[in-house]
């Protein structure tokens, strides 16, 4: 049986607890509800879907995705994930997903061909964005 974690409160509108699952078939959940309303608040400023790529991760799923360490899509019983990957193919789409997610106050961003990362990991600095 799959773990669970998020039943102490609803999701958000925009987006399903599956798009949250690790991707590995282990399904933890445990986001950060902080994390989750700022994401859902872009998501409403940008007026285009959010594909969920990647959302929470165990240990295991995040080694096999070549995750950092300490990773802010890491998750457990006890650690909430502070990341999300957001489908994005062309410039029109990545450009409006960065606008909002930089309007809300999401200061961690990385750039791919295919996706951008964003998370709010207090523990890792502010104020960057990165290539993939």
């Amino acid at each position: 049986m799959g773990h669970y974690f998020m039943s102490r409160f609803e999701f958000a509108p925009h987006f399903s607890e599956e798009e949250f699952r690790c991707n590995c078939g282990c399904e933890i959940l445990n986001v950060s509800r902080v994390f989750l309303e700022r994401l859902e608040r872009a998501r409403i400023r940008a007026e285009i879907p959010f594909k969920v790529q990647s959302g929470c991760r165990c240990e295991q799923h995040n080694k096999d995705e070549d995750g950092e360490e300490d990773s802010a899509h890491l998750t457990s019983e006890t650690k909430e994930c502070h990341a999300s990957d957001i489908g994005a193919r062309g410039s029109r789409p990545r450009y409006i997903i960065l606008d909002a997610l930089i309007s809300v106050g999401f200061t961690r961003i990385g750039i791919a061909n295919s996706f951008v990362h964003v998370d709010d990991d207090s523990r890792k600095d502010p104020r960057v964005a990165w290539l993939y």
